[in-house]
């Protein structure tokens, strides 16, 4: 499930940032540098978000007093705190803002606005899962970890290359807000962790 989440996303990440140079060429008559430029809104994202981990770990650490498993050990689930919020208002809000902010007469910060919340967004999910894999699967953390990675670079080669034909057909906002609502279903699907997430590791060999 770790796997399919974070590769689903980073491929789904990866169609949605190659769409920067076709939505700011069209609409503001950019040419192929300046839309380069507009990439270094994500750059800032990412520096958010990897500000934004403290919180995490904090709230990781803090999870050790709850944890009736394994007393005065953190839950792993708890490194998925920040990971959901940064998939429901990072990528899931930044693909929404980006979309309905993609007209010429709106000014290029709004969607570079847009650009900069997914940047967060993703460092949180892809930080959260890794390090979720990691205590997860303590004594196979380097196969687990092979794992995701495998799933991420697969989805991120093959997904992108829709980009151009699926905002050609489906248009500038309404092909970004399908993505928005993806990855807003995918933003969700952790939240089945902090239900049954004990369940889970407790029936699995592999888990701890």
């Amino acid at each position: 499930v770790s796997t399919f989440w974070s590769a689903f996303t980073i491929g789904t990440l990866f169609l949605f940032t190659q769409s920067v140079e076709q939505v700011f060429m069209e609409l503001y008559d950019w040419n192929v540098a300046h839309t380069g430029y507009i990439q270094c809104a994500i750059v800032i994202g990412e520096c958010i978000g990897w500000s934004l981990n403290l919180i995490s770990r904090k709230l990781y650490f803090a999870s050790a007093s709850r944890n009736t498993e394994v007393p005065g050990t953190p839950i792993p689930e708890a490194r998925l705190y920040m990971a959901v919020l940064g998939g429901v208002f990072g990528i899931s809000s930044g693909m929404f803002t980006y979309a309905w902010t993609s007209y010429p007469n709106i000014p290029w910060i709004a969607p570079a606005v847009g650009l900069g919340m997914v940047g967060a967004g993703s460092v949180l999910v892809v930080t959260g899962v890794s390090d979720y894999v990691v205590d997860a699967y303590s004594q196979y953390a380097g196969s687990a970890m092979g794992a995701v990675a495998t799933g991420e670079n697969t989805f991120s080669a093959f997904l992108p290359l829709a980009t151009m034909s699926m905002y050609g057909h489906l248009g500038l906002q309404w092909a970004s807000t399908l993505l928005a609502f993806i990855s807003l279903v995918l933003s969700l699907v952790p939240t089945l962790m902090f239900v049954w997430g004990k369940e889970v590791r407790a029936r699995s060999p592999f888990m701890n």
